[in-house]
């Protein structure tokens, strides 16, 4: 009655079956380690934003590196110096509520020496498809500002970024690559703009803390787990089926 599975077709046909009854659920079981992965990186944001904000250099040390100040993400800060308009940067390819933008990241030279970037804002592009590019000038004049520790990008697909001369507009907050283009030593981190003193003046839609996605794994997940049990059901169903037509068809 199952003589025909031994046939190639239907040899491939169990092979494909085997592979998807191994694979769906350990892909399944990947979903969900990335899911608890992304819970305990939640965590750690809501703990770091729940705590009072600390100078800038004393969450990010002097001699500190680009890793150095990956761990210290999320983290508020207060800052106090001067934005220096002149080597200011875009980031292209940002939305915000479903709109097409930039993000404004001018430097903010500290009385130290050294320099960070603050991630001002969020900014619409010209209405002209070919005019100029939005370029928000910073209040001149001393400036407290009080944000969040974000890591440098890392990239990972898309364009890379031209290693030499001065760009004004990156797809990516590379902060290695823009200290490249500044006169003076870039903190490893960049800032995100919560609160300013002065007030900011400009039309700059400041930058939500987002924290990792866990919903979407979780529910991807559920999905190959799903397919795993419609496969182990229907997967015989099609064989037997198979077999008693076959059967019915050898009968005189």
């Amino acid at each position: 009655m199952y003589s025909f599975l031994r046939k190639p077709r239907w040899l491939a046909f169990l092979l494909l079956g085997v592979v998807g009854a191994i694979g769906m659920p350990l892909l399944g079981q990947w979903q969900i380690n990335r899911y608890h992965d992304k819970q305990a990186e939640n965590k750690v944001v809501k703990d770091r934003l729940a705590l009072s904000p600390v100078p800038l250099r004393v969450a990010v040390a002097d001699n500190a590196t680009i890793d150095d100040g990956a761990s210290q993400e999320w983290q508020r800060v207060t800052a106090t110096g001067t934005y220096d308009a002149d080597r200011q940067v875009l980031i292209d390819l940002r939305s915000y509520k479903g709109h097409p933008g930039y993000h404004v990241l001018t430097p903010l030279r500290l009385d130290d020496g050294r320099a960070v970037l603050i991630n001002r804002g969020w900014v619409p592009p010209e209405a002209a498809v070919d005019g100029p590019r939005p370029n928000p000038t910073p209040p001149s004049g001393t400036v407290t500002v009080v944000g969040r520790i974000r890591a440098s990008q890392i990239r990972t697909i898309g364009p890379k970024a031209n290693p030499t001369g001065t760009l004004t507009v990156l797809t990516r907050v590379d902060v290695e690559r823009i200290g490249q283009q500044t006169p003076y030593r870039l903190a490893p981190v960049y800032v995100e703009l919560i609160s300013q003193d002065p007030v900011p003046t400009d039309e700059l839609a400041l930058i939500d803390a987002q924290a990792p996605d866990a919903g979407t794994n979780l529910s991807y997940a559920m999905q190959w787990f799903f397919f795993t049990a419609v496969g182990l059901i229907t997967w015989p169903i099609i064989i037997r089926r198979e077999g008693a037509s076959r059967a019915k068809k050898a009968k005189p």
